[in-house]
């Protein structure tokens, strides 16, 4: 985290660091073996004594006569390191390299990852970063291919490469050493035996101790005989079909034939033998049961309800046919000509 420090806990980290440093990384080459395990890539790591200071964040006071990197780091392990001896960034760096230097140091539990540095920080420079997803460390590559340790990053790698690859195995040997004779981490499910394999067929220029490929020799010697033992398995199971059925069961009047479990050649005329043997096995069945038929369920009816059938008071129409018009003209006519008729004069002087 972002913050301050006293130069007092600065040189308690630093003192601490510089004894991991010393038993993980000073005079030795490490091996990060990363990628693809059928096709692994590889690099390979030069680490000295004077490249501690780059990976602690301070600088050195220069009013001091002989200070050097060299001899900061011989202060830092044998615990004679002052406040005088440095000065923090201003830039902050220095806190956040301090805050994670000591989890970083530590190859073989933090290194998960590696890949090529983005170049996103104009005032870094180095070409690979290892680690995990809170801090890695930076190799700057230096002559004879071999890369050298020059900063630490309290970020996720994955924000800081272009692209990454899983760390597959990370193998350690002195620089005074031609072989390497240690491993000091391997992933998880990745088979080291197999890995060491690939290693010394593709990779010629890496040379590993004879008693971690002896180790390599045994497995895959018995590798190939667990191989071959279930190859002639599987070819003499090939001639041979096996036939399960399940429990015998009835469905309606008809019975189902259970024929016990039994083994076939595979022959061409398989099917034939297949008939034949459940024509024997169906004069052995068992004949159908009879079974009596059930008396059909009547279905319930409706009783007719009296009051549906019963017609319904129709109201009075409001419209008259021109029939009864015709109708009651008729009769109204019949009864007028059936009355008899006063005079003119005395009907109108009635009216």
């Amino acid at each position: 985290m972002k913050g301050k420090m006293s130069k007092k806990n600065a040189i308690e980290i630093i003192t601490k660091s510089a004894k991991i440093y010393e038993t993980e990384l000073k005079e030795k080459n490490l091996l990060i073996i990363f990628g693809n395990p059928i096709k692994p890539n590889y690099i390979e790591i030069k680490s000295l004594g004077r490249n501690f200071l780059h990976l602690t964040g301070v600088k050195l006071n220069k009013n001091i006569k002989d200070n050097s990197a060299e001899r900061f780091y011989q202060k830092a392990i044998s615990g004679k390191l002052n406040e005088n001896d440095f000065d923090f960034n201003k830039d902050g760096t220095t806190v956040l390299k301090l805050n994670v230097l000591l989890q970083t140091l530590k190859i073989a539990s933090n290194v998960k990852m590696i890949g090529d540095y983005n170049g996103m920080r104009p005032y870094l420079q180095t070409d690979k970063l290892a680690g995990g997803v809170n801090s890695c460390i930076g190799f700057l590559k230096g002559t004879n291919d071999c890369y050298i340790p020059n900063t630490i990053l309290a970020t996720d790698i994955k924000k800081e490469v272009t692209s990454y690859a899983r760390v597959l195995a990370v193998l350690s040997k002195k620089i005074s050493e031609k072989e390497y004779n240690k491993i000091e981490m391997v992933a998880k499910k990745i088979d080291i035996n197999l890995l060491l394999s690939k290693v010394k067929n593709n990779i010629k220029e890496i040379s590993i101790d004879n008693s971690l490929i002896k180790s390599v020799e045994t497995t895959e010697n018995t590798n190939t005989k667990e191989l071959k033992e279930k190859e002639e398995q599987t070819e003499k199971s090939s001639n041979i079909i096996k036939i399960e059925f399940k429990s015998p069961e009835k469905a309606g009047n008809t019975a189902v034939l259970n024929p016990p479990t039994f083994k076939i050649p595979s022959l061409p005329n398989l099917w034939g033998k297949i008939k034949k043997l459940f024509s024997n096995k169906k004069s052995k069945a068992t004949p159908p049961q009879k079974t009596t038929p059930k008396k059909p369920i009547p279905k319930p009816v409706a009783k007719p309800n009296p009051q549906e059938n019963t017609p319904k008071e129709q109201s009075p129409s409001a419209y008259i046919s021109i029939k009864d018009l015709k109708k009651i003209s008729e009769n109204i006519n019949r009864n007028y000509k059936q009355t008899p008729q006063k005079s003119k004069s005395k009907y109108h002087d009635e009216i």
